[in-house]
Formats: C-alpha cells, structure tokens, sequence
C-alpha cells in the first residue's frame, strides 16, 4: 500500500535498503481503545523480533500507540503524529513571516 511505498523510497532515499514486513489486524474494527490494543498486540506478535520499529498505516489506529508500544517494547508510528507536526511546523513558518498573527 501507499504507507510501505513511503517508507521504502524514504529508507531507499538515503542510501539504505528497506526491509518492510506486514501483518493485518484481522479484528481492528473495536469498539474500545482496550481491544484495538489487544488486536494490534495479537497481530504484531509475529514482527517483534524482527523488525525496528512498527508504523501504524491506518490513522484510526493512533490512538492505541502509546500503549501498544509499552506492550511491544519497540517504536510504534503513526502517520497522524507526523501530519499534525508538519501542520505545527508550517503554522509556526506561517506565523513568523506574517508576524503577530497566532494561528495556533
């Protein structure tokens, strides 16, 4: 998908090869943060070990991050946290070259 394409060209990009592994949260559809948590652990069980880091594709999933890397014990990303801060950071660009205006 579009998330595995990203990361492989930026990993690529810096002269790295990218080892990108998948897994699919069968039942990520939950009605509670508990039990996204609980699918997400299930289904990244088979990656730990081997893999640096897992990237959260699907922006609903964010909100069980924090907690799923506390359970994995590796670096867990999601795509909002990186949208959100380019927003902040063009904001902030935004905001010095008009001056006084707040925009955040």
């Amino acid at each position: 998908g579009p998330t595995i394409r990203l990361i492989g060209s930026r990993v690529e990009s810096r002269g790295r090869k990218a080892v990108i592994s998948s897994a699919l949260a069968q039942d990520a559809f939950c009605e509670t943060k508990e039990r996204l948590v609980q699918a997400l652990i299930s289904a990244s069980k088979t990656l730990v070990g081997n893999v640096d880091a897992v990237v959260l594709a699907q922006s609903s999933m964010a909100v069980a991050a924090e907690d799923l890397q506390k359970a994995l014990g590796i670096p867990v990303l999601s795509s909002v946290s990186f949208g959100v801060d380019a927003v902040c950071r063009a904001a902030k660009r935004l905001e010095t070259i008009k001056g006084s205006e707040t925009l955040i």
